[in-house]
């Protein structure tokens, strides 16, 4: 990709090099579900018809020039060509990502093993257990984690005893 965008618009200035190449990577972006013939085509149309405008947005790109052409279709292609692979790539990330958040998770749960609960958490406990007519552990044998996951499994209990009587 990088070869190609310095071995191409030679004659161009590096910002409208910069600002032509930009316009045609988010056009592509824009129908990578097209094959690469008909994005090249209707690219081009699109330029001329910007050439149409009384200030022209492109006037350094000419659609008479055969080199421009050629230098248009060899990055339309390679830009294709990157975004298919970027696309393919899209499911190793998406499981790196899952695989960090549980590492983060487990390290999380790891450090609050080892402290103790905070004021909120112990007298959230002890109304959770109040409501459920459970009996409170005492806060000095439990740690954050400890008292987290009784949280969690009082709430559970409320949410099943709560559909229990929506459903009757």
């Amino acid at each position: 990709m990088y070869r190609i965008k310095n071995s191409i618009f030679l004659e161009l200035t590096k910002n409208q090099k910069s600002d032509f190449l930009s316009f045609v990577k988010i056009y592509i972006k824009n129908y990578k579900e097209c094959d690469t013939e008909s994005i090249y085509y209707n690219l081009l149309d699109e330029i001329e018809y910007f050439h149409n405008f009384d200030p022209p947005r492109y006037p350094f790109v000419d659609l008479n020039n055969e080199q421009h052409l050629s230098d248009i279709k060899k990055y339309v292609y390679a830009c294709k060509k990157h975004l298919d692979y970027k696309e393919s790539l899209k499911p190793i990330y998406e499981e790196q990502k899952r695989i960090q958040k549980e590492i983060r998770a487990k390290i999380i749960d790891e450090k609050q093993k080892k402290e103790p609960p905070t004021k909120k958490q112990i007298s959230y406990y002890k109304s959770l257990c109040k409501k459920h007519n459970k009996q409170p552990i005492p806060a000095e044998e439990l740690s954050k984690y400890d008292i987290k996951i009784e949280i969690q499994q009082l709430i559970e209990l409320s949410e099943n005893t709560n559909t229990t009587y929506l459903s009757d």
